[in-house]
Formats: C-alpha cells, structure tokens, sequence
C-alpha cells in the first residue's frame, strides 16, 4: 500500500470535491472519514486525548454497524467489506489506546502520552528509505540483514540532513502543535466518548441506508470496556471450579473432525507442551474410536482444513530457482516424460528450450509467471502451461534451473539475464541420470537434441 496516496486521498479537499462534483457520492466520503479517523487517531499530533479515542471507537462501531447489517442482508464479506486484518487492526487499536490511557493515568506521567509515536509509520519511512538505496534500475528490493546494516549508517545520515533542513527553513510547525495532556481523563469521561462516537457512527451509516437492530456487541457499555484487569480474574478460593474449567482446552471426537475416515488418523501429542504452556485454548484434545485422547496444537488442525493452500509472493520466486551444488552434494532427480513434442508444460519436467539459432538450453521447469499487457509479470496459478496460444501482450515465462550442453553430453549450469518465454518451447527429454557428480543426457535424448539440431 503507498500510504502517501492514502494520506492524500483523505484530505478535507478531496471529500469536499466529491460533494460538490460527483453525484450519489455519499457512500465514497462516509468510506473516506472513515479512513480519516482511522489513521489520524495516532497520526494527528494536534488532537486531544478524548479526541482520539472518539475517532478510533467511531471506526470501531462504524464496523461493527456495517458488518451486521451486511450479515444480515447475506451479502459476501469478501465483495463488500474491508478485510478481516484490517478490521482485527482497527479493534485492536482501539482497545490498545485504552490501555494506553489508563496506563499513563494510573503511573501518574501523563507526559509520556504521546501517541503520534505509536503508530508504526516512523518504521516504514525509515524501511523505505533502507529499500530505496539499492542500485539504480534494480527490482531487487529485498537485503539480507548485513546489507541491512551496511546502509543504516547512510539512512540516519539522510534524516539527521532532514531534520536540520526542516530547521534551517523554520518549518516547526509540527512541533508546536503536538498536544501533550497534563492529566489524563477518568473512565467516565471516556465511556460518555465512546457513546458519542457510536451515535454518531450509526447516524453516518443511517444516512447511506445501513440500518441495522444493533446486536450486543455494538453496544458495549462504558464499564466493560475500561473494566480493570485484576478486577475481571476470578478468585482462586472461591470458584475453584471456574479456574478449572478455564484451564481445559476443548475436546472433541475423531469420528465428529473425520466423519469419512474409519481409522484414527495420526497426530503428534503434543502433551507436554500443554503442561508447561499458559495458554491452553491453543490446544485441543481429540478422542480416538478406541476411547484414547491425545492433545494436538489447533494451528495443525487449521492447517489441514484449510481450503486453500497459502501461495507465496511473486518477488519471492527467484528464491526458489533450483541450482545444482558441487559434486560431493547429493542432487534429488524427478522422473519426467518420454523425449518428444508435447502440447503442454508441467512443473518439474525437463525440457529443450530454444534461445538463439542453433543454440539450445535443457531447464527443468519450477514455475510460470505470465506478462500483462503493462509488461507486469503475475504468478501463474496452475501447474500445467499450453505451449500454444500466447502472444506478446500476455505470454508465459519460464522458471526453472537451465544448462547448456556440452560436448560430452554433461550439462553444466547456466544463469539468463531475460526471461525465457514458454514460446520458445522445442520439446521434452528423459531426466537427466547423475554420472559422477554431473549431469548427463541419456541415449535417447541425445538423438533427439541430434534431430532437433538436424531439422
């Protein structure tokens, strides 16, 4: 996300352009203020204690309210709704600022208040000033942690310039207005806030048409929400039973997690991390058909009913370009396909790519990207490719580990500084068999590179 376009897009002068230009544009601006008070809440170094939490609890009912009403319309969340991160953020942030407050209340060091240095802004600034300081006309956006460290020295360089310049052209503005509380305000004080800021949200909502019988969870009372922690543990002596029942995780049958399967599926027990762990709802006990129970983490049960397996970015795919070691390393080969012509590509064959005339490359395929008609290449979802069919404006690439073919049939590895189309397909070969540390083309792939160097 490019926070300074957000940080644009959110000004009073864009809203008020979009009331006075652009028709049935009420729901755009609500979305905006919405924003608005989301980032100025930490961001604004001018705004009141009881201010910011007006406007963080505002985008908190704000949710809730249009999250409801979208429920219960049956609308699809993922169509019409932020995303679960960002809405978890939002909750979290608000509850966070509280904390915050009674905190620097309770210490007596109102001073310390100072939330325009909460938010997480000062890191990504300074992240990326650190990515920008790569060489010129480099998309490799990525360092390691030494390299990290070789440009800190230049970023704290270029802000402390920063910094002085702001001086120099008596630019302290900003200083000036940062609003630090001499006393912090009491629990009644913030939940008479928190009210006003979910009238007003209902009020913002209703006047676009999300109107909703607020459930219970849009109606927090004050008291619950800047409820003391001490106050809210149970006591040890006398409810005994609570504490016990608080401790145990959730146990549930193997027939009712796999109705299908007849067998007991096999799970690590993880019983002594459940011992010595605090937080026993990261567990859950299972009971086996023959009346066993074992204690499995829920993350593993969240991995196997996951519907879709997590995909990893598309800057991330040249960290899985295969490269064969050296000899005393022990090299993995997959089967692959007959030698000949094919209609298509899998991930893992091996196949004769053509890159110049009479030059021919052998690369084992790892994965595809495809080029858009901007000339952004995107991850290619499936694992198989058509050879035929693609133009310039949308063609295929090709990742994977390439050699070149040497005069003893060996190949040796080698690196390309463009991309290699699936257009240049030439056929598939047999895998390759490892011959003393090397790799080596069988028989008949040999004669058919012969026969494709021939025609």
């Amino acid at each position: 996300m490019n926070f300074k376009i957000v940080e644009k897009l959110i000004k009073p002068q864009v809203t008020q352009a979009l009331s006075k230009h652009v028709e049935q544009s009420e729901g755009t601006i609500l979305y905006l203020k919405l924003i608005n008070y989301v980032v100025s809440s930490f961001m604004e170094p001018h705004l009141t204690v009881l201010g910011r939490v007006r406007r963080i609890w505002y985008a908190i009912f704000f949710l809730r309210y249009w999250r409801t009403w979208l429920a219960r319309a049956r609308l699809s969340l993922a169509d019409f709704y932020i995303t679960h991160n960002a809405e978890f953020c939002v909750e979290l942030n608000g509850h966070e600022l509280l904390q915050i407050i009674r905190y620097c209340r309770d210490e007596g060091c109102p001073e310390a208040f100072l939330a325009t240095f909460f938010n997480s802004q000062w890191n990504e600034a300074f992240f990326r000033k650190i990515r920008s300081m790569g060489s010129t006309f480099s998309t490799v956006v990525n360092f390691s942690i030494g390299e990290f460290l070789q440009r800190v020295k230049r970023a704290e360089f270029l802000i402390e310039s920063d910094v002085q310049l702001e001086h120099k052209m008596n630019k302290q503005q900003k200083q000036r207005d940062i609003h630090v509380p001499l006393a912090m305000p009491s629990d009644e004080e913030i939940g008479q806030v928190i009210e006003v800021a979910r009238k007003e949200a209902e009020k913002d909502l209703a006047s676009v048409g999300v109107t909703c019988n607020a459930p219970p969870t849009c109606h927090i009372a004050p008291s619950k929400i800047v409820v003391d922690p001490k106050q809210s543990t149970p006591d040890i002596d006398n409810d005994s039973d609570s504490e016990e029942s608080s401790e145990d995780c959730f146990c549930i049958n193997m027939s009712e997690l796999f109705p299908n399967i007849n067998y007991d599926a096999e799970f690590k027990d993880c019983t002594n991390e459940y011992d010595k762990s605090s937080t026993k709802n990261a567990f859950v006990k299972i009971r086996k058909h023959d009346g066993t129970v074992v204690i499995v983490k829920v993350l593993t049960l969240v991995k196997i009913f996951r519907k879709q397996p997590a995909r990893l970015g598309s800057d991330r795919l040249q960290r899985f370009v295969r490269s064969y070691p050296e000899q005393d390393t022990e090299v993995v080969i997959e089967k692959s396909s007959a030698p000949g012509i094919y209609c298509s590509i899998n991930i893992g064959d091996w196949c004769l790519f053509s890159v110049k005339k009479d030059d021919v490359r052998v690369g084992q395929v790892l994965g595809f990207q495809y080029k858009t008609p901007k000339g952004r290449y995107k991850p290619y979802k499936l694992e198989t490719a058509p050879v035929d069919g693609h133009n310039d404006e949308q063609a295929l690439v090709v990742h994977g580990s390439f050699f070149t073919i040497k005069k003893d049939n060996h190949l040796q590895n080698c690196y390309f500084k463009f991309p290699i189309y699936v257009k240049r397909y030439a056929g598939h070969i047999n895998t390759p068999q490892k011959e003393g540390g090397k790799l080596v083309l069988d028989e008949k792939s040999k004669i058919f590179v012969n026969e494709l160097a021939v025609a």
